[in-house]
């Protein structure tokens, strides 16, 4: 999503979907970035190659903060989020598919009401936000197929079979990612609420900065992000069997 420039003096390292995005199509442009190839089977030798995008939930936070801050209504302001972000995300596939992409991943919305960041007595409300996005995201996703299955077969010459579309997959939904948060051996001992990094300003590192003994014991790092040791867990019990569901990873693995 497009920042404010407040939103860019706050998140000076972050960058708006859409320049992300054309750094990404002017590398892959240069050739610095492989193209597709290979088989979906894995074989030996073969190679294949998907694009993964991941949007942080900041889009969804930043927005509620100024709300909450100018005396702007909550749920007004979400209303603007769901469909601005969904819009986004489609911008997004659309452009990698056209650029040459074949098989666009999609993550979903996190379930941003479980991090320590969302105050107890809000969470209730992010948490129907999230679901929003849920339903507003996989019906344009499945919108999105059905016009690049139509273009491939408009653009195919007369008696001939259609050329294989691009595809988009959105991997799931914020209750997927939830119950792999719930799921993890060992279990977190400090999951809503705490967190392992104590810093007092926000986004920058001050001298005031302190970290907990035992990180692996909490799930997130900080107000919004969860620690690595759930990042790998979601990396080998969640993305990578969501991917050989879809065919997109060797099951030998």
């Amino acid at each position: 999503m497009r920042r404010s420039a407040a939103q860019s003096t706050k998140f000076r390292n972050g960058r708006d979907s859409s320049n992300q995005t054309a750094t990404f199509l002017a590398d892959l442009a240069k050739g610095k970035l492989p193209r597709g190839g290979g088989s979906s089977g894995g074989g030996k030798g073969a190679t294949r190659r998907i694009s993964l995008s991941w949007f942080a939930a900041n889009d969804i936070s930043v927005v509620l903060e100024a709300a909450l801050l100018s005396g702007r209504s909550p749920a007004a302001a979400g209303a603007e989020v769901v469909p601005n972000l969904v819009a986004c995300l489609v911008q997004h596939a659309r452009a990698l598919a056209a650029a040459g992409v074949a098989e666009v991943v999609l993550f979903p919305q996190s379930p941003l009401q479980t991090s320590p960041l969302v105050p107890e007595v809000f969470r209730p409300f992010v948490a129907g936000l999230v679901d929003q996005i849920d339903v507003a995201l996989a019906r344009a996703v499945a919108a999105l197929n059905a016009q690049l299955e139509a273009q491939a077969l408009a653009a195919a010459p007369a008696g001939s079979a259609a050329a294989t579309p691009p595809h988009v997959y959105l991997l799931g939904d914020s209750k997927w990612m939830g119950r792999l948060l719930s799921s993890i051996q060992p279990p977190f001992k400090y999951t809503t609420g705490v967190h392992c990094l104590r810093n007092p300003a926000p986004m920058s590192l001050g001298a005031n900065v302190t970290i907990c003994e035992r990180p692996n014991d909490y799930a997130f790092y900080d107000g919004l992000h969860p620690t690595t040791f759930y990042h790998r867990w979601f990396a080998l019990q969640g993305l990578l069997p969501r991917l050989q569901l879809f065919r997109l990873a060797p099951r030998d693995v």
